[in-house]
């Protein structure tokens, strides 16, 4: 899901869901209504460009505004990549640049041009890209690896990519599938443990023993982490403050929280 000031966005596998938030109006947008594919696999709002990113389960995406709907193949018609091309997350840097994390790297967007200037080719899948501190980090099942756009080297060549271990605080071997950016710092999913990065070192902040910690996102006042049970259990949401206390949301709202 995402949001603008006046709509909430949910991706299904039959249509776009949009409700509007003073009326609770909900519309049903499908290929009919003028989407270039069915089986949305995820949607993300640019505030700035006022643009809606949709993206399907076989790579496709659609750019909506008011000009209309802009269809950009790329993804799957690209050679640079070969096998299967799918899109695991969006970050929308600023108001004109999305990050496209997939299975085969991380793929530059330029919303305002329907662009794709450049694609960082992984040996592992990208969960999850975040800028902090004017530098690009990746969370990958082999850990979490940053890189300078400023420090001249080739950024498309992934072993300039350092990869964030023991000497900085986080553990010598974990994976990370979810990040953001809060009150100045940048929070991670580290083995399913909440840990805290300030540019130079990181710490642990939670864990919820038999939980997955599914998604981290900060878009209101308070940090907020889902936690999917792993046997089968209610999920919880956390709020967390800017100094690391938390409370728990309500549950009755979170049995099963995904984002």
């Amino acid at each position: 899901m995402t949001q603008s000031d006046e709509q909430v966005f949910y991706a299904t596998a039959s249509a776009l869901l949009i409700i509007d938030k003073a009326d609770h109006a909900l519309e049903r947008v499908t290929k009919v209504e003028g989407l270039s594919n069915v089986g949305v696999s995820l949607v993300k709002y640019n505030k700035g460009s006022q643009t809606l990113l949709i993206v399907y389960d076989n790579g496709v995406i659609d750019l909506v505004n008011d000009d209309g709907i802009l269809t950009l193949p790329n993804i799957p018609e690209s050679n640079i990549v070969l096998g299967e091309k799918k899109v695991l997350d969006v970050l929308m840097a600023n108001d004109s640049i999305a990050y496209l994390s997939a299975n085969f790297g991380i793929t530059t967007l330029n919303l305002r041009k329907g662009l794709f200037p450049n694609t960082v080719k992984t040996p592992v899948e990208v969960r999850n890209v975040q800028v902090f501190q004017n530098q690009i980090f990746a969370a990958t099942p082999e850990g979490i690896y940053n890189a300078d756009p400023a420090a001249g080297y080739n950024l498309d060549d992934f072993s300039n990519w350092n990869l964030l271990d023991g000497a900085a605080g986080f553990p010598q071997v974990y994976a990370s599938q979810t990040m953001v950016v809060f009150d100045g710092k940048l929070y991670a999913d580290v083995n399913d443990s909440l840990y805290v990065f300030d540019g130079t070192a990181a710490s642990f902040v939670h864990h919820l023993e038999g939980f997955d910690l599914t998604y981290l996102t900060a878009e209101g006042a308070h940090l907020l982490a889902g936690f999917s049970c792993k046997t089968g259990c209610r999920g919880k949401v956390l709020a967390f403050n800017a100094d690391q206390t938390f409370q728990q949301t309500n549950g009755s709202c979170a049995f099963y929280p995904l984002y």
